[in-house]
């Protein structure tokens, strides 16, 4: 997360604004991470590797979609009214959905991570980390169909087939992911946007991850 002066980034035309950028900053923390494998790899075990690139990727967004993940686990699960489920997710508290909800985004992404680790390829974790810039089905017009279009560009290029099988099931995850928030809840939050973001990095780290194999 980059820190602005005054009040930009904190309007709603700003935050429409910058979806179109998503794509090509997902790109970019992915490249960021492809190199830290690269680098980390050639100097420490595997595993510890696996540990800081996924520390670094959690702390480059600021642990805000982990946040948001957390806490929409904790309100949609919670088998309460919808007004009561909002209020749960509004509190800064972490219950047990929240934590469980982590460690299973957690885990098939260090997995993930580690084959990068072991000598996967650079083009393999750029797009593994680029497909956070899926943003169908929230609303978001235009822009999303950029970083659509970006992402599957990308996938080709790194993946052939496999990263266009994992961009659609990325899409897939964040159609249904939506549908289900407004059913619940009457709409998407900033919190089931950052949830969102979660979700589909697992997806994608699991497609990739058995697509490959």
């Amino acid at each position: 997360m980059v820190p602005v002066s005054g009040e930009r980034g904190r309007r709603t035309d700003d935050l429409a604004g910058s979806v179109r950028f998503f794509g090509v900053v997902g790109i970019l923390i992915g490249a960021v991470a492809s190199a830290g494998c690269q680098l980390l790899g050639a100097l420490l075990p595997d595993l510890l590797t696996c540990a800081l690139v996924v520390i670094a990727l959690v702390g480059i967004s600021g642990g805000l979609h982990m946040d948001g993940l957390s806490d929409t686990a904790d309100g949609v699960f919670s088998s309460k009214g919808r007004d009561r489920m909002l209020e749960i997710m509004r509190d800064s508290r972490v219950g047990a959905m929240g934590v469980k909800a982590i460690l299973y985004c957690f885990h098939p992404e260090g997995c993930r991570t580690i084959r990068f680790a072991a000598g996967d390829s650079m083009e393999d974790c750029t797009f593994d980390a680029g497909r956070r810039s899926v943003r169908v089905g929230n609303d978001v017009g235009a822009p999303a169909a950029l970083s659509i279009v970006l992402l599957g560009v990308v996938g080709w290029f790194a993946l052939a087939c496999t990263g266009l099988y994992t961009v659609f099931a990325s899409i897939v995850i964040t159609l249904v992911l939506s549908a289900f928030f407004k059913m619940k809840l009457g709409g998407v939050t900033g919190d089931t946007l950052g949830g969102t973001c979660k979700v589909v990095e697992t997806t994608a780290a699991i497609s990739v991850s058995a697509l490959v194999i």
